[in-house]
């Protein structure tokens, strides 16, 4: 009788161990697909709510700077309100966030440039490119080699890019070259490699919070100088806008955008990638591009 309750005991464990990785899969893939379907929903009502806003205040870095001021009203708001624990940072740990910040805040004016200048979907069919950046910074800073699928399918993403590009009917060089530049700011493959630093006792939350306010900052008197005070009721006001409706609109996009770059960098570090919080947005808009242009080559060939 021992023997059969001690030869179940140790059977007990070990099938136990081989059930538990698998339902710690499941909550892991919900939470996935979670985040996924949320940065689409908010990616999707940043674009619907801020193009207008682009078609009639062309004004890029102001646009960035304000779409910055609003994500730091709700981080002070977060840390006013206990909701997540203030970071205690050394001016050394400043310094570090510092290039990566800047980075970040000419990644967003480099966006807003290209969302202005040519169509939405366009826009995020270059900004695919962003996962061969990427991967090419993961190489580099955490020498992690991909497998011949993954090549495969950046290879396809670049296919669709390309096919976009030559048939776009709002192309234009600015547009392009500036959806292009946003590509090279990397921002999550640096952010992982501050996260994965022990040392540094700093969460994603709170490394994006900082992010935000330095850029910001930065932004500041980079748009004071580049445009100058833009986003005023007087100078509405002087174009002949709906200054309330161009508000609401404005407001709406920026909460979005907000958003939708923490949830994205909540991603970092809980997952392999960096690279597919990106990818969700950008095949959502690759993928009718590719659609429409196979239907325009049909229809060629019938004629």
């Amino acid at each position: 009788m021992s023997r059969t309750a001690a030869a179940s005991w140790r059977r007990g464990p070990s099938a136990k161990g081989r059930v538990e990785p698998e339902a710690a899969g499941i909550p892991r893939t919900l939470q996935l697909g979670a985040m996924i379907l949320v940065l689409c929903l908010l990616n999707i009502y940043f674009n619907i709510y801020n193009k207008p806003v682009q078609r009639v205040f062309p004004f890029p870095y102001t646009i960035t700077t304000f779409h910055f001021a609003f994500g730091s009203f709700f981080i002070t708001l977060m840390w006013l309100l206990n909701l997540h624990p203030k970071p205690r940072l050394s001016l050394q740990q400043y310094a570090k966030i510092l290039p990566l910040a800047l980075i970040h805040m000419m990644a967003i004016v480099f966006a807003n440039m290209s969302l202005g200048k040519v169509a939405v979907s366009f826009t995020h069919t270059i900004k695919a490119g962003n996962k061969e950046m990427n991967m090419l910074f993961l190489i580099v800073l955490f020498l992690q080699t991909p497998s011949l699928l993954v090549l495969g399918s950046l290879g396809s993403v670049l296919g669709g890019v390309v096919l976009a590009s030559m048939t776009e009917i709002s192309f234009n060089w600015i547009g392009f070259c500036s959806a292009r530049d946003s590509n090279d700011q990397s921002r999550n493959a640096f952010c992982k490699k501050i996260l994965a630093d022990k040392e540094e006792k700093l969460d994603d939350i709170n490394l994006f919070s900082i992010m935000t306010i330095i850029s910001f900052l930065c932004s500041v008197p980079l748009t004071l100088y580049l445009e100058g005070i833009k986003f005023s009721p007087l100078f509405l006001r002087s174009t002949g806008l709906n200054l309330q409706e161009l508000c609401l609109k404005a407001a709406v996009a920026a909460t979005c955008f907000h958003f939708y770059q923490q949830v994205s960098s909540m991603w970092v570090p809980r997952h392999d990638t960096s690279a597919l919080p990106e990818s969700s947005e950008s095949v959502v808009a690759t993928s009718p591009k590719i659609t429409s242009c196979s239907q325009s080559t049909s229809a060629r060939n019938r004629r």
